[in-house]
């Protein structure tokens, strides 16, 4: 554990390598998972910003996790001299409220395939590769349980909404890489019926 929510923020981190997971418990060990950071991205910068208590919990979720610290009054000193670099910052947080507002969505508004198949959307996206025959491919390396936490559902329930997908062929799975048909995957996050397979 890197850092619970509510503990004093005093700085943000790059992850270096591996993959940290940022989330909320109860007290009664209830967890939800907000996102995973993979190398190259931050996390811990709200507080960094607002100078108040952090808000999610921060652990390692991988052997190989390595990352960088860098602390308020440096990160502050950095402001100073590059004012302009805020406009970044703003533009990455309103992102990142963009797809927490539709993670929140996902969970109360639509059923567990439409909530998957728009997470996988939004990751390949994000950081997805185009394929032929309008196929585009992306790497999620989460695991069912932690698929379930983030969309709101049990492992088994994530388990079986994966296969119903893969049997429509909407995409098809090699490990951590989800290669999908656009249309169909899009059709599936809006929604609309399609042709099987």
């Amino acid at each position: 554990m890197l850092f619970s929510a509510g503990d004093t923020s005093d700085g943000f981190y790059v992850v270096a390598d591996g993959a940290i997971r940022l989330g909320l418990t109860t007290a009664e060990g209830g967890e939800l998972t907000l996102r995973d950071v993979g190398a190259g991205e931050i996390f811990g910068e709200i507080g960094a910003l607002d100078g108040g208590p952090r808000s999610a919990s921060a652990r390692v979720i991988s052997a190989s996790a390595r990352t960088a610290f860098l602390p308020r009054t440096r990160f502050d000193d950095i402001l100073s001299q590059n004012p302009a670099l805020l406009l970044d910052i703003a533009r990455k947080l309103c992102q990142r409220l963009r797809e927490t507002t539709d993670q929140l969505e996902g969970i109360a508004l639509y059923s567990l395939r439409r909530r998957l198949a728009r997470f996988i959307m939004a990751h390949g996206r994000a950081r997805g590769h185009d394929r032929d025959n309008g196929r585009r491919s992306v790497s999620i390396p989460l695991s069912q349980s932690a698929l379930a936490t983030v969309l709101g559902a049990s492992r088994p329930k994530i388990n079986g909404a994966l296969q119903e997908l893969e049997r429509a062929g909407v995409f098809e799975r090699r490990g951590a890489l989800f290669i999908y048909d656009v249309n169909k995957l899009s059709a599936e996050a809006e929604g609309v019926d399609h042709a099987p397979g």
